[in-house]
């Protein structure tokens, strides 16, 4: 069995598994809002469902391997044959293209969608940690890292509520 080495890496197949806990990070913020009806998010879940089918059989596909490869050790696919810029630039385009699903999603809940409509600790750390908990590279774990730490930042939020008035503001973010 060869061994994997981490020098030079440079996670390829991230991106797709960055906006999978994007768009369950989304979707788990509008599913806890008490105005959403229960229609609604199952609609918001058979999306993830749709999406984590997709970026599963990307994965499991020869253009996954490729990525992988690309991943493992970039000089070995170039050497292959492998266009590595184009697989990545493929990567990158997939992955906007379901942020921009997630960010559709995001504007028909709040009703409302500019650059300060979103707080950057949401969208940017919140989302890295659901990542990095679930385990880059897996795209359940990504759907487990961002159900699990949304539940932790949920419970806290309702318990930091019933906190005395002077230690709730302490207490935020």
């Amino acid at each position: 069995m060869a061994k994997r080495t981490t020098e030079g890496r440079s996670d390829t197949t991230f991106p797709i598994n960055g906006v999978l806990a994007a768009i369950v990070l989304g979707l788990l913020a509008i599913a806890t809002a008490l105005t959403l009806k229960p229609f609604s998010a199952a609609i918001l879940w058979a999306i993830v469902l749709a999406v984590y089918i997709l970026t599963q059989r990307l994965h499991d596909s020869p253009w996954g391997r490729t990525l992988r490869a690309i991943r493992d050790n970039e000089d070995s696919a170039r050497a292959a044959g492998k266009d590595v810029d184009f697989f990545r630039l493929q990567t990158f385009i997939i992955g906007a293209a379901i942020m921009g699903v997630a960010g559709g999603l995001s504007a028909h809940y709040f009703k409302f969608l500019s650059p300060s409509a979103t707080e950057p600790l949401l969208v940017t750390f919140l989302v890295w940690v659901m990542l990095m908990a679930g385990g880059s590279g897996n795209n359940r774990g990504a759907i487990l890292g961002a159900v699990t730490i949304w539940f932790i930042w949920s419970a806290t939020e309702i318990f930091s509520n019933r906190l005395p008035p002077d230690w709730i503001t302490r207490s935020s973010y």
